[in-house]
């Protein structure tokens, strides 16, 4: 199980790397980079709580556990607000694409006007 804890704090690092030089909007960045660094804490405490902790010494084996459950329930609140954050981005970006294709078509039309009343004039 540290193996396995080791390689997932290699992929994470990675991962928040990659993250770091992605083009994506600050505030999903800022989540997500909160929510790498979580797990990677994480990641050994879950490997010390499922291979190194011993029902044999409850104080050890409990207060593993309770860490490892409270930080997955920061890790699962993270994601929720990440999902909201999405959401809002969306509803952002459709609202602009929605104000730049109505002052195309706005466009459009002027300059359909435009010609038709240069060609009736030219006649």
């Amino acid at each position: 199980m540290i193996v396995l804890g080791g390689v997932t704090l290699l992929v994470l690092a990675a991962h928040l790397t990659a993250m770091a030089r992605a083009d994506m909007p600050p505030s999903r960045k800022r989540i997500r980079t909160a929510n790498g660094l979580l797990m990677m804490f994480l990641t050994p405490v879950i490997a010390y709580a499922f291979s190194v902790a011993s029902p044999g010494e409850p104080r050890q084996f409990v207060s593993a556990f309770a860490v490892v459950i409270g930080g997955l329930g920061l890790v699962v609140i993270l994601a929720v607000l990440d999902g909201f954050n999405n959401v809002r981005l969306y509803r952002v970006q459709r609202r602009q694409t929605g104000r730049e294709m109505a002052l195309a078509m706005a466009r459009e039309r002027a300059l359909r006007r435009d010609q038709r009343a240069g060609s009736t004039g030219d006649a």
